[in-house]
């Protein structure tokens, strides 16, 4: 179908008769037919379904390859939106300045711009439907914060922090989630959001299931990557990244990943910057070293205090703040369980012999 656009148009570098510096000239009450396209429900059926936190219900339909949801200009709004209402009429007018028609040198630009705006939308059954996003599964603890590991809901069609699932994905989600609450026992037991997505056409689903590449990151992936070259007794080369990665994925399958992660640190010979740069990234993606015999927390503490009154070390800045005679808090707190083989390389960084926890670090096993 038709639609008749009324437009202003501020056509821009002109140089007028007899004058040299070019100025922007508007051209008012221009008019423009657009092609805007009307369709059957069952030409663009509901392919997905799901509610939010807050018990909202929504539908995404699909058409040409794109997902559609109710198009709702009004704050508040909860009716559809018809075609041919105020909200959307069948003789648009864009009149004095509107961000929908740009300013440009020529004005088939304009038009173009007015037309690619009405390309974002379509009227199902008369309801106004404009271009929606992909629903999927989030999984994030955000150790920095100190949240619990929980499954949430994603719609905003940007890849949120953590590790992201697709909406047919929710089985594996929820395994995830039970593998970390099982390793982080005083976490949250019920934040299990349910199977809230529900697919009705599986083609419409487009996004993947992030990679433990995606969520681990390219650092702690090149450090994984480079033990299993090393371990495999290969030298960088141009196949590095690709032997790595088959491996990698070949012992993920085999093993699962917290098995994985402690074989690496083992075969690493600076098993310290494998354990520095991973351990984080695994933890951060929720996975962690399965039952684990030493933990380890690091905390982030940030003090204010006076110029003169430095205090001289963190127990020292922590009594400071507990007196009243600075401003402290602790920022953040990262507990994760440490693989056996790296317990020695974090005591001799922390400059302890092991007896703490009966280690003998001159032990063959654990001599430099």
């Amino acid at each position: 179908m038709k639609l008749n656009v009324t437009f202003d148009w501020n056509q821009t570098n002109v140089i007028p008769p007899r004058c040299r510096n070019p100025r922007t000239v508007a051209h008012e009450g221009l008019t423009l037919e657009v092609d805007f396209r009307s369709v059957t429900g069952a030409e663009a059926p509901v392919a997905i379904r799901y509610t939010n936190a807050w018990d909202k219900t929504f539908e995404l339909r699909w058409f040409e390859g794109q997902l559609w949801v109710r198009h709702l200009p009004n704050s508040g709004q909860t009716d559809d939106t018809i075609l041919g209402s105020a909200s959307f009429p069948l003789e648009p007018r864009f009149t004095g300045w509107s961000s929908i028609v740009p300013r440009t040198d020529e004005l088939p630009a304009a038009e173009a711009a007015i037309q690619a705006h009405f390309d974002q939308y379509i009227a199902i059954d008369s309801v106004i439907y404009q271009r929606g996003n992909e629903p999927k599964y989030n999984i994030d603890h955000n150790p920095r914060y100190g949240a619990p590991a929980y499954i949430h809901l994603a719609e905003n069609g940007r890849r949120v922090e953590g590790r992201n699932y697709s909406a047919l994905d929710y089985d594996l989600a929820s395994a995830d989630l039970q593998s970390i609450l099982e390793n982080r026992p005083t976490m949250d037991t019920n934040a299990d959001t349910g199977k809230v997505i529900d697919v009705l056409i599986p083609e419409a689903v487009q996004f993947v299931t992030d990679s433990y590449e995606a969520v681990v990151g390219e650092v702690g992936m090149a450090h994984i990557l480079a033990a299993v070259v090393e371990a495999q007794g290969h030298e960088a080369d141009e196949e590095t990244p690709v032997l790595a990665s088959q491996a990698l994925e070949a012992m993920i399958e085999l093993r699962g990943w917290a098995a994985t992660y402690e074989t690496l640190c083992r075969w690493h010979q600076d098993a310290s910057e494998v354990e520095r740069h991973v351990s984080a990234g695994l933890f951060h993606a929720g996975i962690a070293t399965s039952n684990p015999t030493i933990v380890r927390t690091v905390y982030v503490f940030e003090v204010l205090h006076r110029a003169d009154e430095q205090p001289q070390d963190i127990a020292s800045a922590v009594r400071a703040a507990d007196d009243g005679h600075a401003v402290g808090q602790t920022l953040s707190e990262v507990t994760a369980g440490l693989a056996d083989a790296l317990v020695p390389s974090a005591l001799r960084r922390l400059g302890n012999d092991g007896d703490f926890f009966a280690i003998d670090l001159d032990a063959e096993a654990y001599a430099d």
